[in-house]
């Protein structure tokens, strides 16, 4: 498991993020946790889904250059986001998240 810290426009923040490097990370995603310790960046993914989810997520779509597309705040579970043109990248994030840090669409995020 590769674990990064999530940078804003530069600022780094304190959230630990999860890379979905492998076929079972992806596949499970954040299904399952108890709680929302860390974020989960799932490349090369343009859709997600929050079925099984003990609760609800920011979902933030990104393109390829880690740019903040479109973001969905409070995703509950059972639902899916459909894929959103110029989508390359998920970053599923405890809701709630990003309205207390102010990503919105246009931000580039980098994860070191």
């Amino acid at each position: 498991m590769v674990i990064r810290t999530l940078q804003i426009n530069g600022l780094t923040t304190n959230v630990p993020v999860v890379i979905a490097n492998s076929i079972i990370k992806r596949t499970l995603g954040l299904m399952g946790e108890k709680n929302g310790d860390y974020a989960l960046l799932i490349p090369h993914c343009p859709s997600v889904h929050t079925w099984f989810m003990r609760y609800a997520i920011d979902v933030i779509c990104l393109n390829e250059d880690y740019r903040v597309m479109r973001t969905i705040a409070g995703c509950k579970p059972w639902r899916i986001i459909l894929p959103s043109k110029g989508t390359r990248h998920i970053l599923e994030i405890p809701s709630g998240y990003f309205h207390g840090h102010l990503i919105q669409k246009g931000d580039i995020l980098n994860f070191n």
